[in-house]
């Protein structure tokens, strides 16, 4: 019959001239009235939810009892905007009870339907508080004067459960004629909803109030934040930031302190929101002696707020407090913005205390405030040391090239080592960050013709972060001076820079400097300045480190090389890096960065790394590197050495017996002569992804039991070898017959986590292997290695061998 119907269905669409669209409606109409499954039948509805037009809502009004259907049904119903598709849901509401009839009430509600007004009015009063709630909601949806009266008239009897259903209708009636403009009415619901039991609906209702209140509006949120009604005082929070109006900004600003501490928190914030500058006198006015939460609170609306009036209330407070509130005043001054906040600071200057003076001149230094320079200059020679610091790291941030001429003035005539030293940094600030370097090289030389020893040295310091060959020149000199002071300024200043141009007097330094101190700093800036060469030719960077290593003497200097050498990916660096192997101050070192060039080559000239690896693991006695180079060796040669040919037998258990147990319970293949062994072949691909491990479990299943796997070695000659054993769990080893290694342990497996020394004898050796089986994964692995780690080549395994 269902085959039927589609075939009817089918035939109908291609008799028609139907559009595709038209064609496509029929086809899902056609479903809803066959015996499809609900699952065809909701994807129909689906489907008709978007292309449906007036024919198909007979077949989906007819789908409107059916308690599977339902809300597919409807849902496709309550988009379609046809008068139709009203009358279908409502003409259901008879047809239905319970959850059903709660949908399609739903449904009516998110339609806004008015013709459902009567039916809802009814159903409102329901007994079941599901259908009952269901209409309320639906009425507040719609809205008008018929719903809010059924929603009165339900209200003064419907049970407690259906109560704030009701309540929630009211509140979007009101909502609705708010938005209309019509206060009065909407008002008059906000009041009526004000004596609801549940916290929610208050806050709505005194929110909905206040803004029906029109000019009032500010006046009534100033009255519910003074409440004792958490849920008024939460409704005109939410409002203070919106009301419209410098009215209103007043009015809350106004009576800002008369709140309790929390509240002027969140009125703060509110103010800093409407972004109203007035509510500026009361902010301030609020930082004076408030409570600490609200000092921050309105220190923090000013760096928003503020403008240059209140640049003298801002850096009072952050010259005379402590953290946090401190803290929060200098973020404002930072913060503030508007016309002529630097000029306001700088006059301010002028009379302000010291510590006020401090507080302004940071604050121009960390606004960025260029015009501030001059000014800044001349507080830089302040006798008011605190003054005079604070004008010295403002310049720092704030001050070009054109300030290096005044702070060299300054250098000159300071008095003591401290004051050389702060002008100093500010000029090393300055010089390093310009983009003109010529010009603060000419003033710096100019400066240093005429200079004392303590000033020389400062400027050579100086020149140390100025480009260019002029700087260099004089700082070359300068290492030659007879001054000794003179002489270890300038190799500080050209180690400290490691610049490139200088990495000829550096290496010169490193070898003849007079003294090991000096000696030792020049060769660190020669490391220092070959970091700098990555965008040089590999050859010309192999050269540099290779001088560099030639006047390297202590450890410290080679480790610092190393550093550079790794970076170099070329075979070049690793012969390098091999030739300090036998220096045990580095040979650790040395090794890890053969690793790491190795690593870094091994795309591309995998045989030379291959071969770095292999000749270190020959070579090195530190564990650390010998473990690095096998790693990245078993990386390279995932299959290297590996044997995956065995058989296998078991497994075994014994009742009341864990796998820790039965590690020591000798089972036949284990026992000497034992014939009743029967041993199969375990395939070799059991682990697609990694075929050099052998999952047991796979092959035999089982938990809390042993298993054992031979194979047969072949070997040319007799020789040491290594293997490599990786097991989950534990595994007992025995070569020819003799045990050789025994770990009892419950694992997951890592290849190579057991190393067991071995002699291989000329011919054929077999290997057994006990492994036990706690819980989840069971595999293995073994590879066989010489016992540096390095491959071995030349051996097979078989399981049966030959003669």
């Amino acid at each position: 019959m269902r085959l039927f119907l589609l075939i009817a269905a089918a035939l109908v669409v291609f008799q028609s001239p139907l559009s595709a669209a038209d064609a496509t409606e029929e086809q899902q109409i056609a479903i809803l009235q066959s015996a499809a499954s609900p699952q065809q039948k909701d994807a129909a509805c689906a489907q008709l939810k978007r292309i449906g037009t007036a024919r198909s809502v007979p077949a989906l009004a007819a789908l409107l009892a059916d308690e599977q259907l339902s809300h597919s049904a409807r849902y496709a119903l309550e988009s379609m905007p046809l008068p139709e598709a009203g009358a279908a849901l409502i003409g259901a509401l008879d047809k239905t009870a319970g959850l059903t009839q709660a949908g399609i009430i739903n449904s009516l509600g998110n339609r806004r339907e008015a013709a459902a007004l009567p039916a809802l009015a009814t159903r409102v009063r329901d007994r079941d508080p599901l259908v009952a709630s269901a209409a309320a909601v639906a009425l507040g949806k719609i809205g008008g004067a018929q719903a809010v009266q059924a929603l009165n008239t339900a209200r003064s009897d419907a049970p407690s459960e259906v109560q704030p259903a009701i309540i929630d209708g009211l509140l979007r009636c009101a909502e609705q004629w708010l938005a209309k403009g019509d206060n009065t009415a909407a008002s008059a619901i906000y009041r009526q909803c004000l004596d609801s039991k549940e916290p929610r609906f208050r806050t709505a209702a005194q929110r909905g109030l206040i803004l029906s209140a029109g000019k009032d509006a500010a006046s009534l949120a100033l009255k519910a934040l003074s409440s004792d009604d958490h849920a008024a005082r939460l409704a005109a929070l939410q409002l203070v930031a919106v009301i419209p109006g410098p009215t209103a900004t007043k009015t809350f600003a106004k009576s800002l302190s008369s709140f309790p501490p929390d509240i002027q928190v969140a009125v703060i914030e509110a103010l800093r929101r409407r972004g109203d500058t007035a509510a500026i006198p009361a902010l301030v006015s609020a930082t004076k002696t408030s409570p600490e939460a609200v000092r921050v609170a309105a220190l923090r609306a000013l760096g928003a707020l503020g403008d240059a009036s209140v640049v003298p209330s801002l850096a009072e407070t952050a010259a005379t407090t402590k953290d946090p509130v401190q803290e929060a005043a200098r973020e404002a001054l930072n913060q503030i913005h508007g016309k002529n906040i630097a000029q306001a600071m700088l006059s301010h200057l002028a009379r302000a205390k010291p510590e006020v003076q401090a507080e302004l001149i940071l604050a121009l230094g960390r606004r960025r405030e260029a015009t501030a320079v001059p000014a800044l200059l001349k507080l830089a020679g302040s006798t008011d040391k605190s003054c005079r610091t604070s004008s010295l790291q403002s310049l720092a941030l704030t001050a070009d090239e054109r300030a290096v001429s005044d702070l060299l003035k300054l250098l000159t005539k300071a008095g003591t080592d401290a004051e050389r030293d702060a002008i100093e940094q500010t000029l090393l600030t300055i010089c390093s960050r310009s983009k003109h370097s010529e010009v603060c090289a000419a003033s710096v030389l100019t400066t240093m013709k005429d200079a004392a020893a303590p000033v020389r040295c400062a400027l050579l310091r100086v020149l140390g972060r100025i480009a260019g060959p002029e700087a260099l020149q004089e700082l070359r000199a300068a290492t030659r001076d007879k001054d000794s002071a003179i002489q270890d300024a300038a190799i500080r200043s050209l180690a400290d820079a490691g610049r490139l141009d200088a990495m000829p007097d550096l290496l010169a330094l490193a070898k003849d400097a007079p003294s090991l101190p000096h000696r030792v700093l020049a060769l660190r800036g020669y490391w220092r300045a070959a970091a700098l060469a990555s965008e040089h030719s590999v050859a010309d960077r192999l050269k540099m480190c290779a001088a560099g290593f030639a006047a390297s003497q202590r450890p410290e200097e080679k480790k610092f090389g190393l550093i550079e050498l790794v970076k170099i990916p070329d075979a070049g660096a690793i012969k390098l890096a091999e030739s300090f192997l036998s220096d045990a101050g580095v040979r650790a070192e040395a090794g890890l960065a053969i690793v790491q060039i190795a690593r870094d080559i091994s795309r591309t000239h995998r045989t030379d790394a291959k071969a770095a690896l292999i000749r270190l693991l020959a070579s090195s006695p530190d564990a650390t590197a010998r473990e690095a180079a096998e790693t990245l060796l078993n990386q390279l040669e995932p299959g290297a050495g590996y044997i995956t040919t065995w058989q296998v037998a078991g497994p075994y258990t014994q009742a009341g017996k864990n796998h820790h147990a039965l590690f020591d319970i000798p089972f036949p293949p284990e026992q000497p002569g034992a014939q009743q062994v029967k041993w199969r072949t375990l395939p070799s691909n059991t682990n697609a992804s990694n075929p050099s491990l052998l999952d047991l479990l796979k092959f035999l299943g089982g938990q809390q039991c042993v298993a054992y796997v031979r194979t047969h070695i072949h070997s040319d000659k007799q020789q040491p070898a290594r293997l490599d054993l990786g097991t989950d769990d534990g595994v007992k080893v025995w070569l020819d017959g003799t045990l050789i290694h025994a770990n009892n342990v419950a694992r997951p497996i890592k290849p190579g986590s057991d190393k067991v020394a071995v002699t291989l004898k000329k011919g054929w050796n077999t290997l057994l292997l006990k492994i036990t089986q706690n819980i989840m994964g069971w595999e293995f692995c073994v590879r066989t290695l010489k016992p540096d780690g390095t491959p071995l080549a030349g051996l097979r395994a078989e399981t049966s061998p030959a003669p």
